[in-house]
């Protein structure tokens, strides 16, 4: 278990299939996490638990990359888009956890948003690295 880890903001990827609580496209915290059998338990407001892989869940990106993004691509944005991208940005940058999640929460909006605002849990923490430093 990688208690860096624990207390993270998840949001269960909402095309995820065969989810057995049926929490796709919700937000959770991270409880336990185990790279050995490649697994993370998210505890979700309603006080359920699930047990995911880490390829199932996504997390937001750096406010500063998400700013970048949308700077570097507002010509091809239409405004309500661009607009919802500097708020979701603003919230990502203000650091608290409410915000993130809100966050998290607009960018289920769209498609197009939710790839600018969020990106696999498995690429953020490397999951090969992090099981072969087990073993």
């Amino acid at each position: 278990m990688n208690d860096e880890l624990t207390g993270t903001l998840v949001m269960v990827h909402p095309d995820l299939k065969g989810d057995p609580i049926c929490k796709q496209g919700n937000v959770g915290i991270i409880t336990t996490e185990n790279f050995e059998n490649d697994y993370v338990c998210v505890s979700f407001r309603t006080g359920e638990h699930g047990y995911y892989a880490h390829d199932a869940l996504l997390v937001l990106k750096r406010s500063a990359t998400i700013y970048a993004d949308i700077m570097r691509n507002a010509t091809r944005m239409d405004t309500p888009q661009f607009k919802e991208l500097l708020r979701i940005s603003l919230l990502v940058d203000s650091g608290l956890k409410k915000n993130k999640r809100a966050a998290m929460e607009l960018a289920l909006s769209n498609e197009i948003i939710r790839g600018y605002v969020l990106h696999p849990f498995a690429e953020t923490i490397n999951v090969s690295e992090a099981y072969a430093a087990f073993n």
